[in-house]
């Protein structure tokens, strides 16, 4: 019978007299003593960042007498933590058929500026029942967002509008542009983490961690050292042994 005494050993605990260290990256020791046993153990950990997300809602216009069909704004992204990280924009849609969309917008816009074709000016709806039968939709324009980038005042995202039509929509009359004017808003959610809302874990236990972000593996090795203590017994099974075979007296 076979019984194996386990502890975690590096070369701190080298006696000269019967190990030789060798000290690298990893703490390694070669024992030299006959019944010493040496056991590589390989330790893989992961951050599991929980993700954090914020709607954004934007709007461009363009004017009923417009020949240009596309162009290109700059959207701040406000709000986000001065540490966050792995920023991603992400479902990037059109407004939603109700008014949920269009007061949220109203709600929510603080001192943001619609981009026009005509230039930067503050449009200034309060209806949300006006500004949604004024928004174009689908079928009336198309749009892409690009990915974020920081600039010194914090992340941004270009917004680029293609527009195609103005049918079955009715024109929203503007007072400070002294024209009418059709809506285009959109809304996509930008996901992001930070230090304080990651753990490191094993990764053995990553089925806790559901719908979290794995990042930044570690891997670490180390060295069990292990002294087998052998015990003969005429029975199978001995507590805290492991049967390493039959012996038979002939």
């Amino acid at each position: 019978m076979q019984k194996i005494n386990c502890s975690v050993f590096d070369c701190k605990h080298c006696n000269q007299n019967k190990c030789e260290c060798e000290l690298n990256e990893i703490k390694v020791c070669n024992c030299n003593c006959k019944e010493c046993e040496n056991k590589e153990e390989t330790i893989t950990t992961y951050n599991y960042c929980k993700e954090n997300t914020r709607s954004y809602y934007t709007m461009a216009y363009i004017t009923d007498n417009c020949d240009a069909r596309s162009y290109t704004y700059e959207f701040q992204l406000a709000k986000l933590p001065s540490n966050a990280t792995d920023i991603t924009i992400k479902n990037k849609s059109y407004f939603d058929s109700s008014l949920t969309d269009y007061q949220a917008y109203i709600n929510y816009r603080n001192n943001q500026y619609m981009s026009g074709n005509s230039g930067n000016k503050k449009i200034v709806i309060n209806d949300a029942n006006a500004f949604r039968n004024s928004s174009l939709k689908s079928n009336n324009f198309t749009f892409s967002i690009s990915n974020p980038y920081y600039k010194t005042d914090g992340y941004r995202t270009s917004v680029t509008i293609n527009y195609k039509n103005s049918n079955n929509v009715n024109a929203y009359y503007e007072s400070n542009l002294n024209r009418n004017i059709y809506f285009m808003p959109v809304k996509f959610d930008v996901s992001y983490i930070t230090a304080d809302s990651c753990k490191r874990d094993l990764s053995s236990n990553s089925f806790k961690y559901s719908g979290y972000i794995k990042k930044d593996q570690e891997t670490t090795t180390s060295w069990i050292h292990r002294t087998p203590e052998y015990k003969w017994s005429t029975e199978t099974s001995l507590d805290g042994y492991t049967r390493t075979g039959n012996y038979e007296d002939r």
